[in-house]
């Protein structure tokens, strides 16, 4: 009796380590320190970079520590808010994003409800290999940021993000 207390203990401690998020990838921390682009991370092990846009314009850019499979592909996303929204997505703008996620070449648009009400956030995403070189990361995050920031001065003519 014993051991198997002793075995599920481990196997419950074991289990809630690996629910953990993960840390910061060092994979994508070289590739920022090559370029030697600003960055901090947040609770979840993300890169957050304020990128710079089109005239006196930023925009906040995140790339995902955490990782996923595609076939044998190893997998990141790179996003970028564009705006919120206090309610549902209008359907008009909706549409918008629609047609446009046809239209652009590195990513799409996504709506990402928000845990507080009915916020909705517009993220521009994109998918690139986790171990992407410096000029298909590059290119990939800069055009995530002025995709996403082309869109919020559409959108709100404010530079929030």
């Amino acid at each position: 009796m014993a051991l198997s207390l002793r075995f599920l203990l481990v196997v419950v401690l074991a289990s809630s380590l690996l629910a953990q998020a993960p840390g910061p990838d060092p994979r994508v921390e070289a590739v920022l320190k090559k370029l030697e682009w600003s960055y901090k991370t947040d609770e979840d092990g993300d890169y957050q970079l304020v990128m710079q846009t089109e005239g006196e314009r930023t925009q906040l850019l995140v790339v995902r520590s955490r990782t996923f499979s595609v076939g044998n592909f190893e997998m990141r996303e790179i996003w970028s808010a564009a705006g919120i929204y206090e309610a549902e997505v209008p359907a008009e703008a909706a549409r918008t994003l629609l047609d446009d996620s046809l239209q652009t070449k590195l990513g799409s648009w996504a709506i990402l409800p928000q845990s507080e009400g009915t916020k909705q956030l517009v993220l521009y995403v994109s998918r690139i290999p986790a171990d992407a070189d410096l000029e298909t990361f590059s290119a990939f995050a800069e055009g995530v940021a002025q995709e996403a920031d082309s869109f919020e001065a559409e959108l709100t003519g404010k530079d929030d993000y």
